[in-house]
């Protein structure tokens, strides 16, 4: 059985299983592993989209869960697409769909890169290597982490100019994930990983559960 991972980007077909199986250890959690073929890049904007890949993943005879995820700061949508309004509608597109596994969906405010504003410190005169495993680049020794990650709304912009100049998230993307010390990431009250620990534990502990999804179709408004 496996854990289907949908992402928006082609650099985050590498990344996304990286950090969602390092933070699965980190955790203790009971989920499923994958194959390459798990990870596909799919857009995930209106219902239909949503429709359409589930529908694939159902066609499917191997799923376990599916976790769907994509960046918040849309072009399309802007500031129409906060995370703590928009998942949980997303959230019930699915919930109506009654799939034969868990569901999960996670938006990253504002991109997945925002991840790496919060953990810059802990990459500090590392080297950076790309797609294939070269070394490409080393991170700064004065690296340190934005004190507003989630501010930017150009997070890559702020990769690019302070960790790895000429940065490309289908190159550098896998790397700077392996870099996260997930013990700074909890402390930093991202609300981006936490609700990806969330999502995590909700698949953990509903394996088996037809019809389960994170999140709920309401949430608290200071979950942002």
């Amino acid at each position: 059985m496996a854990l289907y991972i949908v992402g928006e980007g082609q650099g985050e077909q590498d990344a996304l299983p990286t950090l969602i199986y390092r933070m699965r250890d980190h955790l203790g959690l009971e989920l499923p592993h994958h194959g390459s073929r798990h990870s596909w890049k799919k857009l995930l904007l209106t219902q239909p989209h949503i429709h359409a890949v589930c529908g694939q993943v159902r066609t499917t005879s191997d799923c376990d869960a599916l976790l769907l995820t994509r960046d918040s700061d849309n072009a399309q949508l802007r500031d129409a697409d906060c995370p703590r309004f928009t998942a949980p509608e997303i959230a019930g597109w699915v919930r109506a769909l009654q799939l034969p596994f868990p569901t999960a969906v996670v938006l990253f405010y504002r991109e997945y890169e925002t991840l790496f504003l919060a953990g810059a410190e802990g990459m500090a005169g590392r080297d950076v290597l790309d797609h294939r495993n070269r070394i490409s680049a080393t991170i700064p020794a004065d690296a340190t982490a934005h004190p507003s990650p989630e501010h930017p709304r150009d997070a890559k912009g702020w990769v690019r100019s302070k960790l790895v100049t000429g940065y490309k998230p289908v190159l550098f993307q896998a790397s700077l994930t392996r870099m996260l010390d997930l013990d700074v990431m909890e402390s930093t009250g991202l609300s981006s990983y936490r609700r990806l620990v969330r999502a995590l534990r909700f698949l953990s502990t509903n394996l088996g559960a037809a019809g389960a999804v994170y999140p709920p179709s309401t949430q608290k408004a200071t979950d942002g």
